[in-house]
Parts: structure tokens; sequence; C-alpha cells
């Protein structure tokens, strides 16, 4: 290995090599965190969920938290929703360029049927967010 001379003296290359791999680690795993827009994070009770690139579906005895729905979109679709809540409130957003826009917020005893028209071309993200805790709810979607 060659050696480096340094204002400290000597320096070997080995040092710098084996720093490399590490260094291109980091920088591998900043590049993957930075492609995620949202995170699920919630604590719910009794929750079950589907998700497809184009429906999903979320039924819970008890939920509260961020949950991150995904589906691959053409620009002429829309997104038809049902949401259902007995307590608490929950709002459900979108984001497709960038920009978090709210849809609609469901409050104690709401059953809301609606749609998301044409929410752009490719990846939509649907974003579900509780105001605390909610119970008994439900929420399906499904693109058209």
């Amino acid at each position: 290995m060659k050696k480096m001379k340094t204002a400290n003296g000597t320096k070997t290359l080995r040092k710098s090599v084996k720093a490399l791999p590490a260094g291109v680690a980091v920088l591998i795993m900043c590049a993957a965190l930075a492609g995620c827009r949202y995170v699920s994070s919630y604590k719910a009770l009794c929750l079950v969920t589907s998700e497809h690139s184009d429906s999903g579906y979320m039924s819970f005895s008890s939920f509260e938290g961020t949950k991150v729905f995904t589906f691959n979109v053409d620009e002429d679709e829309k997104i038809d929703y049902r949401i259902k809540v007995t307590e608490g409130s929950l709002t459900l957003s979108y984001d497709s360029d960038g920009t978090k826009k709210e849809v609609v917020t469901a409050g104690p005893g709401d059953v809301i049927d609606g749609s998301i028209e044409k929410p752009g071309d490719g990846k939509v993200y649907v974003i579900i967010e509780t105001d605390g805790e909610c119970s008994d709810g439900k929420v399906e979607f499904e693109v058209n």
C-alpha cells in the first residue's frame, strides 16, 4: 500500500480505503430514505388492512395515528372512498405532487362516500390521520 504524507506524519491509504464501503452504505441509506414521503405510524386494536395498487381497505376497533396507502393512478382516473367512524375523528388527505391536500374529515357517527377526482398521474399517497383515538371504523378505497 502507498503511504501518503500528511501534516501529522505518514498515514496509510489503507484506512481511507476501509472507510469507503461504510461511506457508500450511508449514502445509499440516505437516498432510500429520501424517497419515502409519508410513513405509517399508529397504535391500533383489531386492525385489518389490505392494500393493492388499485384498492385499499382498513377496518379497526381502535386506531390512533397515521396510515398511508399508495396507489398507482392514471391521469383520467379517480379514487372512490367510503369512511365510517363511530367515535373520534379522522382526516383523509392525498398527495401526488409533493403537496398534501385535505379532502374530508369524518367525525363521530359519520359515514361518508366520495371521490378524489383526478388526483394525479402515477403514484398517489392517500393519508389517514386521526385527531386522538378513533373507535369502530372502516375506510375503503378503489381506483376507477
